[in-house]
């Protein structure tokens, strides 16, 4: 399915709500002001993940907490899951998103579908692999604590995964269909403001052509900021942004043909 097809299914579909185009210009009209940067933290608590989700909270000792991925962007997620017959995830960040791909993966996929989380906080990947096998999900999905390194990205210099730790265990072989972005989490110990910048080129051998990719809080000025180098530097083709929670940014990696895509 090629670029233009895909975006009309996805906005068919209700995954997409705005072109990032129409961000863009609507913030610079505004004179650089954003009033859709998320500010409430907890406006989503009586949001419907669906049942997947409803499943994995039931079996946690914890609520989620107000970082977690909404329910409604999970939701979402699992819908473009779907949507381009994706059974290889590859996540940066993890926690509840994680959990309920897992589970969602077993439930439908068996052993077929496969999240390969990265994380920088080893006490969170410890607690995300215990929370997989109390969810069911533990065969399908794989965290790995991977450390933040200085890095240039452009003319900046920032610190992000150190994609060679992964590398050294999970070679990239262009065989994922879905790179979901959810960190470096803002604040991370050791990481900057512009630590998610990197992570689309440095992670894009692991990712087959015309794969999706997906970056969280793309409402915020940061990741408005990195959609517009990515666009600019031709790193994915736009597709749309989804108003979910605190909004998901949605590409596709360039060189897809209708032979080549799940989709």
């Amino acid at each position: 399915m090629d670029t233009a097809t895909l975006r009309r299914k996805l906005r068919h579909d209700g995954l997409i709500s705005l072109d990032s185009g129409d961000l863009f210009g609507l913030r610079d009209k505004l004179g650089g002001s954003n009033p859709l940067s998320p500010s409430r933290p907890y406006f989503w608590r009586d949001e419907a993940g669906g049942p997947v989700y409803d499943t994995v909270v039931a079996a946690l000792d914890h609520a989620p907490d107000e970082y977690a991925l909404t329910p409604a962007s999970i939701r979402t997620l699992l819908a473009l899951v779907e949507a381009v017959g994706a059974t290889r995830v590859l996540e940066l960040g993890s926690g509840l998103s994680t959990l309920v791909m897992a589970r969602h993966f077993a439930a439908g996929q068996g052993a077929d579908g496969h999240i390969l989380a990265v994380d920088e906080d080893a006490g969170h990947v410890s607690a995300v692999q215990h929370r997989l096998e109390a969810t069911g999900g533990a065969g399908n999905a794989a965290v790995m604590a991977v450390p933040l390194v200085p890095c240039d990205a452009g003319r900046l210099t920032t610190r992000t995964y150190d994609h060679r730790v992964v590398a050294a265990r999970h070679p990239p072989a262009a065989d994922f269909d879905l790179l979901f972005i959810d960190g470096p989490r803002m604040g991370a110990p050791g990481g900057t403001a512009w630590s998610r910048l990197p992570t689309l080129p440095f992670f894009r051998p692991w990712l087959r052509a015309g794969a999706l990719v997906v970056l969280d809080d793309a409402l915020r000025d940061m990741e408005l900021e990195i959609i517009r180098l990515w666009e600019r530097e031709g790193l994915v083709q736009p597709l749309g942004v989804s108003l979910a929670g605190q909004g998901l940014y949605l590409g596709r990696i360039p060189g897809a043909s209708a032979t080549e895509s799940n989709a």
